[in-house]
């Protein structure tokens, strides 16, 4: 997901949902894991004291401590001692010589990390990334009998030497090894299908050709689920506390009849049909192409339509709006972007946006009187409303465009396509020799005989139908392709809301609904809700029991003193369309909601409710026509202003006014491309889709992601900005889609506070990833001033990424390399983390994962980014939550380094 809308603490940049913004959806299946859960992992005394006795004897290297995990009772992240020796291994090929001291350095470490030498021996390895100066990190996959341990590795890291540098993850205690397996992959995939919300019967699936490990069934109805791919099913052995469980693991990819994306891993148990695991896969010849991207070098694509000039924000204030002028889009000619093979994104002859890395579409659905045997499967869909690009000359992709442009024009919709091609391929490029190759999981149809599992490039659908203010990735394991989903964003908010009577009153800040007519121009008085029943008496919600089609609440009785007047109405306790509801049975005019948050602008208010339809109407479809009033957000003080007016029994009028405006379209805002793109480059590299599947995983799956855009943002000519100096001013991500969230949108972008490693800009630390601690006062800050929501993922993740930016703006800044060499390091570390990452990781597992990688390489590197991590409380010696925390407390910050 990309974001966290500005819009609501639940929403999600799944970087944002179908119904984004709504306050109230049908909550998907919840992350699981049984191996958290099940007795047993709570740390016993036996645990505990196995811990602190390993946490004695454990390695330390430059001052930082090895991680132990005491409800695992083993080492998970353990650094080998300084200038640990060098193993002899005979004459071997590199990569068999890299496997050989893997094996052989846990081995002697077997101990510390709580395994047996016979496991080890049992484990496949393979090596999974070779830096250029030679560095490898090899992994051990834990295997009984030939069929993997569930989500259970080590990563080892090996310098270019041959030395030992660190070894992360953990194996399960072996116990005993499965029980009978009743369950086939048919039952399993079924069983899978029954937990993502659809039915089907066992015996109507069919087998298809599969691949690999794979055994694949075919797609077929399954109720309330849309299948959009062909289920697949691996055998596994899951871990609990005391044995291993026979198991498949499956995914599920499709939608649901509220018209969101259903797509999970799910492992089930061989045994019982038990769900033992479950992740949410949703966190994609020579040719011209126009676009907003450098006309030269790299060709590296633009910020935005608008340029770079707002990345460092270059204003005195942070409400001080830039000029927001189109940038000029150039005819960029090239065969392939940064990549050391050469691999073109087009085949010679190729007349659409579909190569061997990404096939880019706009997604908008079925048409009217499409054929009966229509399906609502991934990927471009024809007879449809899907749009591919076309050329406008030979092997040339010469759509003009502008920003800020309408989106609905036929031009735009083919220079959109084009936008969205290019980028994919021009990510799959730059990442591809920092790490990011076939056997590393990258998505690409052909793998050329490089490893991997080819077949899955990335479905990149533009404007997509299914939502709106959003975006988001969805990421199966390799061989499946990912899917990305850009959407259009609200436009500019034109138009005025004020008090007309008795006197005329100050322009109120304000947002619009999503539902409902999008221009306006209403005078009536003005009159508080005051409901029977539900929580509170002025939100118009009944209670919380969802109605079986929409998934939303029933709206309040309707309050016959609202008639011929425009409704005041609370945020919050159900969904905003929920309330219009209310509005409308009582017979109101307008719809005024008073936001709950005490210090943020208003929100864009989404529809929560997606009725099912018949498979041959345009789909997604929406009730946003149904609703006849217009609604409006205002900030909360405003709106206890006008409430102690009426108490006092002043009446009053107001005007609510919307002008006509046009979209922005998320499919040219390249910082959200970019952070979508990375979801499926984390998502891959750890655990192979499953890995993060805990609450700091996912939070530090949007902190990548933020991560990736900011180091593609970061531009040598950026430190001749006022206020820039070393890199230190305020970075915003999402500023061009989403400019009609807020009146700073320039300044903030899509985070509460813009990245940057001044705390003038970003005072966040380590300790605000945990609920309930408040955000630093005196610091601009967009909203969740009060602390409560720090554990949402993109709020942990926004502290994640700007502790990565403290260490590689520091790197920026020191003049050691070139710009260019700098940034290909980061990259390097950043890729080589997560490969070094562990499954279910904490942070400062992650934290150590890069560290590893930097040290590996360079002394002066590796000090940068440590002393970036302690700067915001992740140095030497900080405690972080437990690995299976949702609230995130338990930080205990430290600002030491060495």
């Amino acid at each position: 997901m990309m974001m966290r809308l500005i819009v609501a603490a639940a929403a999600a940049f799944a970087a944002f949902g179908s119904a984004a913004a709504a306050d109230s959806l049908s909550p998907p299946p919840a992350n699981f894991d049984a191996s958290f859960a099940s007795p047993g992992t709570a740390p016993n005394t036996s645990l505990r004291n196995r811990a602190a006795s390993i946490a004695r004897l454990a390695p330390r290297r430059a001052g930082l401590a090895s991680t132990v995990d005491a409800a695992l009772g083993a080492a998970t992240f353990l650094w080998a001692a300084d200038g640990s020796a060098i193993v002899p291994a005979g004459t071997l090929a590199p990569a068999a010589l890299a496997v050989a001291r893997a094996r052989e350095y846990a081995g002697r470490q077997a101990s510390l990390l709580g395994v047996s030498r016979a496991d080890l021996d049992a484990a496949t390895a393979r090596v999974v990334h070779t830096s250029r100066d030679g560095a490898s990190i090899v992994r051990l996959q834990q295997s009984v009998d030939g069929v993997e341990v569930f989500n259970r590795q080590f990563s080892v890291l090996i310098g270019s030497s041959g030395e030992h540098i660190a070894t992360s993850g953990y194996f399960a205690a072996t116990g005993s090894a499965g029980g009978p397996l009743r369950l086939g992959a048919a039952q399993a995939v079924a069983a899978a299908i029954a937990d993502a919300g659809g039915q089907v019967l066992a015996t109507a699936l069919r087998p298809s050709t599969g691949s690999g490990r794979y055994t694949a069934f075919r797609v077929l109805p399954a109720g309330d689920l849309s299948l959009s791919r062909e289920p697949r099913a691996r055998r596994v052995y899951f871990p609990l506390a005391d044995r291993l469980v026979a198991g498949w693991y499956v995914e599920v990819l499709g939608g649901g009849s509220d018209g969101t994306t259903r797509a999970y891993g799910t492992v089930i148990s061989a045994e019982t049909g038990a769900v033992l695991f479950r992740k949410n896969l949703v966190d994609q010849a020579v040719h011209r192409y126009r676009v907003f991207a450098d006309a030269d070098g790299i060709h590296q694509p633009f910020d935005a339509p608008i340029g770079n000039g707002l990345a460092p924000f270059p204003g005195a204030t942070p409400a001080t709006l830039q000029p927001r002028v189109s940038a000029v889009a150039n005819l960029v000619t090239l065969d392939s972007g940064p990549i050391s093979t050469g691999d073109p994104w087009l085949p010679a002859g190729a007349t659409t946006t579909t190569g061997n890395n990404t096939d880019a579409y706009l997604d908008n659905g079925l048409l009217f009187g499409a054929p009966a045997s229509a399906t609502l499967t991934d990927g471009y869909q024809p007879r449809t409303n899907d749009v591919r690009a076309t050329l406008t000359g030979p092997a040339t992709f010469d759509h003009p465009i502008t920003a800020d442009a309408d989106p609905a024009g036929a031009t735009a919709r083919q220079a959109a396509i084009v936008n969205l091609f290019y980028l994919n391929n021009w990510l799959h490029d730059i990442f591809y020799d920092r790490g990011l190759d076939e056997a590393a999981g990258n998505a690409q149809t052909s793998n050329y005989g490089r490893g991997g599992d080819g077949g899955d490039p990335v479905l990149a659908e533009g404007q997509d139908a299914s939502g709106r203010n959003n975006a988001n990735m969805l990421t199966p394991a390799d061989g499946s392709s990912p899917r990305m989903q850009m959407y259009l964003f609200d436009g500019p908010i034109k138009g005025a809301v004020r008090v007309t009577a008795p006197a005329q009153g100050p322009a109120l800040v304000f947002s619009t609904a999503s539902f409902g007519p999008q221009t306006f121009d209403v005078t009536a008085p003005i009159a508080v809700a005051n409901e029977r029943g539900g929580i509170s008496s002025s939100d118009g919600c009944a209670g919380g029991q969802p109605l079986p089609l929409t998934g939303t609440t029933l709206p309040a009785a309707a309050d016959r003193k609202l008639r011929g007047k425009i409704a005041l109405i609370d945020r919050g306790n159900c969904a905003f369309s929920t309330k219009a509801q209310f509005a409308s049975a009582s017979g109101a005019v307008g719809l005024i909601v008073i936001n709950n948050d005490p210090l943020a602008d208003p929100i864009p208010m989404g529809n929560a409710d997606v009725p099912q339809l018949p498979v041959n109407l345009p789909l997604p479809a929406t009730t946003d026509g149904l609703y006849r009033i217009p609604a409006v957000m205002i900030r909360q003080d405003a709106g206890q202003s006008l409430k102690a007016q009426l108490a006092r029994g002043q009446a009053l009028r107001m005007r609510l006014n919307r002008l006509p405006s046009t979209d922005f379209d998320g499919t040219l805002d390249n910082q959200i491309i970019i952070h979508e793109f990375f979801h499926y480059v984390s998502n891959r590299l750890v655990g192979d889709a499953s890995g993060l599947s805990n609450s700091q995983g996912r939070g530090m799956g949007e902190g990548w992601s933020d991560f990736a855009a900011l180091t593609l943002t970061a531009r040598p000519d950026d430190l001749t900005v006022p206020g820039n100096a070393g890199y230190g001013g305020a970075y915003p991500l999402a500023y061009y889609a989403t400019a009609s969230f807020n009146a700073a949108y320039q300044y903030f972008g899509i985070r509460r506070q813009p990245f940057s490693r001044n705390f003038a800009f970003n005072s966040l630390t380590f300790r605000h990833i945990q609920n309930g601690t408040p955000l630093p006062v005196g610091t601009p800050t967009a909203f969740g001033q009060d602390g409560a929501d720090n554990a949402e993922v993109h709020n942990t993740g926004e502290i994640w990424a700007n502790m990565l930016w403290e260490g590689y703006s520091t790197m920026l800044a020191s003049g050691r390399y070139s710009f260019s060499e700098s940034r290909e390091r980061m990259m390097d570390y950043v890729i080589g983390g997560l490969k070094l990452t562990p499954n279910a990781p904490t942070l400062l597992e992650a934290r150590d994962a890069v560290l590893a990688v930097a040290m590996a390489r360079s002394q002066a590197d590796y000090l940068d980014l440590v002393r970036g991590f302690a700067r915001r409380g992740a140095g030497v010696g900080a405690t972080g939550p437990a690995r299976n925390s949702t609230d995130h407390v338990g930080v205990v910050e430290s600002y030491a380094a060495p």
